[in-house]
């Protein structure tokens, strides 16, 4: 029948035709707003539409992870090696999926018990001599490999032959004698795929601690092997949690970072610190809390520019002075003294768990950014404006993030502004996947703004 042939010819095209295209999700947007005349329903067809070429767009990825997947698999086992670290398209370190073989051992590994006997406190000095000073070695831009192999992102030289230290900090940076007066506090819930390597990223520190919001998989125990001192304490929010490790943790030092677990130290990170922070305590620039910019990670890259480097975070605080509170989705610091900016980095695997998860966890976070929306008194237009020109880049971000509450067709907007006037295409596919994951999460949100919205005037 006509009906009949109708459905096989559709079925034909989003088997056959569909998952050969490029720009996944677009086709799927043009058919819905533009062929079967969806822009006739008005915005509620607008964002229906874009909400099923999201799908699309979701379905690609996934396909590309599970691809990555099976063909480093399939070279793992060929070679007969040990699995790589690496484990798909969306992460560098952790597992993607539930592992097709059975559970490993709760024995320590021969990996796990050489980290333990090593420590993770910093050796005696040796007569090797330190690095260049913090900033020298700037030139270089981090980047890693992808395949059966591990892939860490590689040391690279700046134009004087200096090595670029804006990477993981591992061993054997401890000969280098880098070093800071800082308690390190772990941020932690199931992360078993991410703990080990953080842990090892704190090498340099003699007071790690690790907070634990009741973890069911083996990330305390993991912990505990490595050397840290582990708490535990249910999780309510990301401000209280923070608070809970500034009033209750007992620490060695008048500072702590800090870190979640799937962010590293970098050597650069820490010789900064060390440069910055005397050991009575106090800041050489008289800061009592710093804020520190992030390199996220994605597809095996660093995304330079369509993460929009450099993005910072309150990460290095003095807990006499500086507290959090709870806002949107995360925190924001409350601090009493003056804060500071760190030039170098941490690294950011924001994706070490896969997308499914990525994807997730900014569901939960684009409701309550929606929430955020609406409940936040507006920010005079004018004074954002100003603010925009002439606050510092912090302030600038926030008064932007104020702004775009009010703009139309937003996700488009971010789009633009990620690939074109932040020049994400130069990230190249990783850029281009993440812009649209921003711009995904941008129309999460305006549609729940919206229906929010019309619920509380139906009341």
């Amino acid at each position: 029948t006509e009906l009949e042939r109708g459905v096989a010819i559709r079925r034909w095209l989003k088997y056959n035709v569909q998952p050969r295209l490029p720009l996944p999700g677009l086709w799927r947007f043009l058919y819905m707003y533009i062929f079967k005349l969806g822009f006739l329903d008005g915005a509620t067809g607008f964002r229906f539409a874009l909400m099923l070429s999201m799908y699309d767009f979701f379905i690609a990825l996934k396909l590309a992870e599970l691809k990555s997947l099976i063909d480093e698999r399939g070279a793992t086992t060929m070679a007969e090696t040990k699995p790589s670290r690496t484990a798909g398209l969306a992460q560098e370190e952790g597992s993607l999926a539930p592992p097709a073989s059975p559970p490993t051992s709760p024995t320590a590994s021969p990996d796990s018990a050489a980290a333990t006997a090593t420590s993770l406190a910093p050796p005696a000095a040796s007569d090797t001599g330190a690095d260049a000073p913090v900033g020298a070695a700037t030139g270089g831009r981090p980047e890693a490999s992808v395949g059966a192999a591990a892939a860490k992102v590689e040391v690279r030289r700046d134009a004087n032959g200096r090595r670029d230290d804006r990477r993981e900090f591992s061993l054997e940076d401890l000969a280098a004698r880098e070093t800071a007066p800082v308690s390190v506090i772990v941020l932690t819930y199931n992360e078993e795929g991410n703990i080990r390597a953080c842990l090892e990223s704190c090498a340099w520190c003699d007071d790690v601690h690790v907070l634990d919001s009741g973890s069911k998989d083996r990330t305390r125990e993991i912990a505990e092997e490595m050397g840290a001192t582990v708490h535990v304490n249910a999780f309510r929010s990301f401000g209280q949690q923070r608070n809970w490790a500034i009033d209750n943790i007992p620490v060695k030092y008048k500072w702590q970072f800090q870190v979640d677990a799937d962010e590293r130290f970098t050597p650069a990170l820490v010789r900064e610190m060390g440069a910055l922070l005397r050991a009575d305590g106090s800041s050489v620039d008289g800061a009592s809390a710093y804020q520190c910019p992030s390199m996220m990670m994605f597809m095996g890259r660093w995304l330079r520019h369509a993460a929009e480097f450099p993005v910072y975070q309150c990460r290095l605080l003095n807990p006499d002075s500086c507290r959090f509170e709870d806002y949107g989705h995360g925190q924001r610091e409350v601090n009493r003294g003056k804060t500071g900016v760190l030039r170098m980095p941490y690294m950011h695997y924001n994706f070490s768990k896969g997308l499914e998860e990525w994807f997730d966890k900014h569901n939960r976070y684009s409701s309550l950014e929606a929430s955020q929306a609406l409940a936040e008194p507006p920010m005079r237009t004018g004074r954002a404006i100003a603010t925009m020109f002439r606050g510092n880049s912090v302030s600038r971000r926030r008064a932007l993030k104020a702004i775009s509450y009010r703009l139309p067709a937003k996700s488009l907007i971010v789009f633009f502004w990620t690939i074109v006037i932040r020049r994400g295409f130069l990230d190249g596919v990783a850029g281009w996947n993440y812009a649209r994951m921003r711009s995904i999460y941008e129309g999460m949100m305006s549609v729940k703004v919206s229906v929010l919205k019309r619920k509380g005037e139906s009341k």
